[in-house]
């Protein structure tokens, strides 16, 4: 055991840094779409025969069994200031209340076949700044708190995949919704949403790797072409990389005002966690939709 008092007290502060930066970046376990089965959620639409053929039929929105239409609940994040982190949480910005996660603060049940909380910010709209770890101050070595240049001292910066407004669009399949999709363009696009969820699984392989961990030079081109694959199903995907330009850029500006006394979490941690976010949110996107597609099907096999 090391009895060195000044060494234990580093690799204390090293093990805090390191669950803050976590805490901070990666998505909390939500109860919110990805725990819930696609069955569940079309379970209020009925079939109905039309044309020949099964169709899903319309159903009014219904109140939010979640919020019960109040549209917020109280922060999952700092659990509504429980512990008196509410002031600088950001999600819900000090107030103890955030926007439903469920309905994405709409206070209706969203439709699944229409739209489905943002998978990158999980309904909060904005991520916890890597850069501050979320708190929107910096503590620097030699004293003082100045606010950070990255969040403007709000703690959290806009989702670049959902563009703040909490939700994502479901995909078209060809240009038609997916239950209405014939057969030919859903196993098209099944198998497209089957590749990319190869290439995403082993994106998210690479940043979770720790022996020997990856170089940000590692990232590059596998990002890159992650992104332009997941580009050619859904156009909303080409916001993230503005998101992570800013993440290089204020990783990469000089410290004013000496080196951040928290830093012993190191930038190519900070980049790696900020990745393996993106590559689970992208697995849970995929993965509604392949489980979508795979209730058309059956829905489509019953009109045979």
């Amino acid at each position: 055991m090391d009895r060195n008092p000044a060494r234990r007290r580093e690799f204390a502060w090293l093990a805090l840094a390191m669950t803050m930066a976590l805490c901070a970046i990666l998505p909390a376990q939500r109860p919110g779409w990805s725990r819930t089965s696609i069955a569940a959620l079309l379970e209020a639409r009925q079939l109905e025969e039309v044309d020949g053929e099964q169709r899903w039929a319309e159903v009014a929105p219904e109140v939010c069994a979640v919020c019960e239409g109040e549209k917020t609940t109280p922060c999952l994040a700092c659990r509504g200031g429980e512990h008196g982190a509410a002031k600088n949480c950001a999600e819900c910005r000090g107030r103890g209340e955030a926007p439903c996660e469920r309905c994405a603060g709409s206070g209706e049940t969203l439709d699944p076949l229409a739209e489905m909380p943002c998978p990158a910010c999980w309904t909060r709209a904005v991520l916890p700044c890597q850069i501050c770890l979320g708190v929107g101050r910096l503590d620097v070595t030699g004293g003082g708190t100045p606010s950070c240049p990255t969040c403007k001292a709000e703690g959290g910066v806009r989702c670049g995949l959902c563009r703040g407004t909490r939700k994502v669009d479901v995909l078209k399949a060809g240009r038609k919704p997916l239950h209405q999709a014939d057969g030919e363009a859903l196993t098209e696009l099944r198998e497209q949403l089957d590749e990319l969820r190869e290439q995403v699984a082993a994106f998210r392989e690479l940043a979770v790797r720790t022996r020997p961990k990856p170089t940000p030079a590692e990232f590059e081109e596998p990002f890159e072409e992650l992104l332009a694959a997941a580009g050619r199903i859904e156009r909303a995907w080409r916001g993230m990389p503005a998101q992570f330009r800013s993440l290089e850029d204020a990783l990469e500006r000089p410290r004013t005002g000496g080196i951040f006394s928290f830093r012993q979490v190191s930038n190519d941690d900070i980049r790696r966690l900020a990745y393996r976010q993106f590559a689970e949110g992208m697995l849970v996107w995929v993965d509604f939709h392949r489980g979508l597609i795979g209730r058309c099907r059956e829905r489509m096999k019953k009109g045979a």
